[in-house]
């Protein structure tokens, strides 16, 4: 927890640096890191010394595997002698290694959202995935739909929007929400799970700077 914490902080802070240097799109996606965070810890909060051990064995899967397909690609001799005598070393074979897609299994963050879902951990995960996430992955993902943050009709002329600017008002009319929001609430999610997993009574404060983010939304 205390890892996904300083990597929501870390990019919270980013977020607001781009934003204020005219950096929009990219700040909007740091706030779907925060929120892919948050969800997670949504998760975590419901047996945090099960899902502990498991996170910690992911990512001593997740550096096994990096390193087997390293050795198998480099083309430095050295890279993969060194990596195969670790795997000597710490008794490891290859062949065993089984790839699972993340820490709590194979399923994707909308797979996770259903257990959360499903299990009652946490009221309105499906709808932060829904109005935020979706719409958060599309300019990670350069799909079509995001062109229209890049590539801006105005009336006889295009203009592509290269350069360090402020938000266009076509954010304004369909992704205002999902951008003002994500990455502060997200963070107090995650604040919010580990003060309940270490025992801390940070209800009424969260509270107050979850209103203070919808007003400030609904005066944008």
């Amino acid at each position: 927890m205390v890892y996904w914490f300083a990597k929501a902080a870390k990019s919270y802070d980013a977020t607001i640096l781009l934003w204020r240097n005219g950096y929009w799109q990219d700040a909007a996606m740091l706030g779907r890191t925060i929120l892919e965070i948050a969800l997670q810890a949504m998760y975590f909060r419901r047996e945090p010394e099960r899902f502990a051990a498991e996170f910690f064995a992911h990512e001593t899967l997740q550096r096994n595997i990096l390193f087997k397909d390293m050795a198998e690609h480099t083309e430095s001799d050295e890279i993969r002698g060194e990596i195969q005598k670790f795997f000597s070393e710490q008794n490891l074979d290859p062949a065993a290694f089984k790839r699972q897609r993340n820490w709590w299994g194979n399923g994707s963050i909308w797979d996770l959202v259903e257990e959360i879902r499903k299990q009652n951990i946490y009221v309105g995960a499906d709808n932060i995935y829904r109005s935020q996430y979706v719409s958060l992955s599309m300019l990670v993902h350069g799909t079509p739909f995001a062109r229209r943050y890049y590539v801006l009709q105005r009336e006889d002329s295009v203009l592509v929007d290269w350069r360090p600017s402020a938000a266009s008002s076509v954010v304004r009319n369909d992704s205002a929400e999902a951008i003002v929001t994500s990455a502060p609430t997200g963070l107090l999610d995650v604040i919010d799970v580990l003060a309940a997993i270490w025992g801390f009574d940070y209800g009424e404060d969260l509270s107050a700077a979850r209103d203070a983010i919808v007003r400030f939304r609904d005066e944008a």
